[in-house]
Formats: structure tokens, C-alpha cells, sequence
């Protein structure tokens, strides 16, 4: 009896153990496409994880990453000069003419009726120097901005490297050894799933069929992976070496154009330590002149003003008669 039950739970152990095959069938391509998925998001399971070449692949995504930050930071930096340059010309700009306009001593003039700005020749010859020299600051100032706008541009074209035919091809290269990597492991997944769900047994020819492709997937996605490896150093050979040159050219226009700004303001900014920009030598030169000439000008206007108001009084004065007589 107890023979015969351990041959019936033998039996038993052997039937539970073979799966159908509708249900291997099944089961293997909701294995397969579960793998495809996890790849697709970038998660690695035992079936496809290979440190080596996930290392490398990690490499070239972050440079891919760096390059795509570059680009977008170089876009953002020179739209803000931009902005910046623009709106600090036109203040600098505004300054100056409310200075030129409101800053000088006028006068009221009865040939033109209005104020005028009233200079000696001293004063004249000093304001057209300055002006040549603002406009030479001006000059230097817009100069250095758009060459460093310039190579700004650049950086949005060639933001890690110089973008060789070289490096063309290498990330040609590259590209199709991924793909091949790619390729060598949903086949080893899938030759690892098949084996795991085959219902044959081991001593099957099917069994040893799906043993022997698990081993032919596996080597070749070994020598693929190693195809990729290379590729990918190579390529980052590349980079490493672009990349000091590219970081260095960054830093040493970034320094000319700092430079440039401040030798243009160093040049330029004795003016605003001038008499030209001091309200009480300006004042004292004058002697009040203006003043008393404005306040002249100012009763003159009033006396006109009131002789205007007398006269147009007496003319409402004389209409309104003429209609009483009418009336009349």
C-alpha cells in the first residue's frame, strides 16, 4: 500500500509539474511583454540587467541631459542680456537727454517763445566733448554685449563639443551599437522566458533546444554588450577632450566681456566727477543769471497774460452794449 502510494503521489508530482501548453504559451508572452514594458521604461529586471553596459548607457544619457541644459540655459542667458542691454541703454539713454534738457540753465527767449538752454562757448565745447565720448561708451558698450550674445549662440549649436564629422560618425556608431545591444537582450529575455515556461521535460529535445538558444542568446548578447561598451568610451573619449576647450572658451569670453564692460566704464566715468555734472559749480558759474532771467521772463508773461484778459474783458463789455442797444 505504501508502494502503491508512493508511486501515485509520484505520478501525481510529474502531472502537477507539466504545465499544459495553452497555459506555457500564455504564460511566456505575458512574461515577454512584461519585459518589453520595464525596458521601455528604463527598469532593468535578472533577465535584462547587464551593469557594465547600463553603466555606460547612464554615461551617455547624462551627457545627452548636460547638452540639452547647456542649450536651454545659453538660450535663456542671452534672451535676458538681451533684455538687460536693451533696458539698461535706454535709461543711460533717458538720463542723459533729461539732463541735457532740464539740467542746463534756460532762459525764456521772446523771439522764439519758449525756454532755452543758455551756454557760454566754454560750457559748449566741454558738452560736445562729452557727447563724443558718450557715444564712443555707447559703442564699446553694445560691442561687448553682442559679441558675447555671439558666442552665446554658439553654445545653443555646439554646447559640449565642437560637433565634428568625427563625432558624427562616432555617435552613428554608437546609435547602431545600442540598437544591436537592444536587440541581443529582449533575445536573451526571451530565450531565458521560453525556457522557463517550456513544458517538456528536461530530457526533451525541446528542453535542450531552449538550453542550447538560452546559451547562443547569452553569448552574443555578451559580445554585443562589449561592442557598446566600446563605442560608448570612445565617445566619451571624444567629449572629455571637446569638452575642457568648450568650458574653457565659455570662461574666457564670459572674462572679455566683463573685461570689456568695465574698461568702457572706466573710460567713461571721469565725466560724471566733471563740472558738467556738479548742480552748485554749475550753479555758482552762473551766478543766478538764469534765475533772475526766468523770473524776468515769468513777469513779462503775466504782464502779457493780464493786458490779454483786460482787453478781451472789454471787448465782452463793448458786445454786451451793442446788443443792449438792439434790444432797444
Amino acid at each position: 500500500m505504501s508502494e502503491g502510494g508512493a508511486t501515485s503521489e509520484t505520478t501525481g508530482g510529474t502531472k502537477n509539474s507539466e504545465k499544459p501548453k495553452y497555459k506555457s504559451k500564455v504564460s511566456g508572452l505575458y512574461a515577454k511583454a512584461k519585459q518589453r514594458i520595464l525596458n521601455k521604461l528604463g527598469k532593468r529586471t535578472l533577465l535584462t540587467r547587464y551593469p557594465k553596459a547600463d553603466g555606460m548607457n547612464k554615461r551617455i544619457r547624462n551627457i545627452d541631459r548636460s547638452k540639452n541644459k547647456i542649450v536651454a540655459l545659453s538660450e535663456k542667458q542671452k534672451s535676458c542680456l538681451e533684455g538687460f542691454f536693451e533696458a539698461s541703454s535706454t535709461l543711460r539713454q533717458l538720463f542723459i537727454a533729461l539732463w541735457k534738457t532740464e539740467g542746463y540753465p534756460q532762459a525764456w527767449s521772446e523771439t522764439t517763445g519758449s525756454f532755452g538752454v543758455q551756454l557760454d562757448d566754454e560750457q559748449v565745447k566741454s558738452i560736445n566733448l562729452f557727447e563724443k565720448d558718450y557715444a564712443e561708451f555707447e559703442n564699446k558698450q553694445t560691442f561687448a554685449f553682442q559679441t558675447f550674445l555671439a558666442h552665446l549662440e554658439d553654445f545653443t549649436r555646439r554646447p559640449l563639443t565642437n560637433e565634428t564629422s568625427d563625432e558624427t560618425l562616432l555617435l552613428y556608431q554608437l546609435r547602431r551599437a545600442k540598437k544591436d545591444y537592444k536587440r541581443k537582450r529582449t533575445r536573451y529575455s526571451d530565450a531565458i522566458i521560453n525556457l522557463r515556461t517550456c513544458s517538456a521535460p528536461p530530457s526533451s529535445a525541446t528542453y535542450q533546444h531552449f538550453e542550447e538558444n538560452v546559451e547562443l542568446a547569452k553569448y552574443a548578447l555578451q559580445q554585443s554588450a562589449e561592442k557598446f561598451c566600446g563605442e560608448a568610451w570612445k565617445y566619451q573619449q571624444l567629449v572629455r577632450q571637446e569638452m575642457f576647450e568648450r568650458i574653457k572658451h565659455y570662461f574666457t569670453c564670459y572674462k572679455t566681456w566683463t573685461s570689456a564692460l568695465q574698461s568702457s566704464v572706466e573710460e567713461f566715468s571721469p565725466w560724471m566727477d566733471s563740472s558738467l555734472f556738479d548742480f552748485n559749480s554749475f550753479e555758482r558759474s552762473r551766478e543766478n543769471e538764469d534765475y533772475e532771467k526766468m523770473m524776468g521772463a515769468s513777469s513779462a508773461i503775466v504782464s502779457h497774460e493780464n493786458k490779454q484778459d483786460s482787453s478781451s474783458e472789454e471787448e465782452s463789455l463793448d458786445s454786451g452794449n451793442e446788443s443792449d442797444v438792439k434790444d432797444t
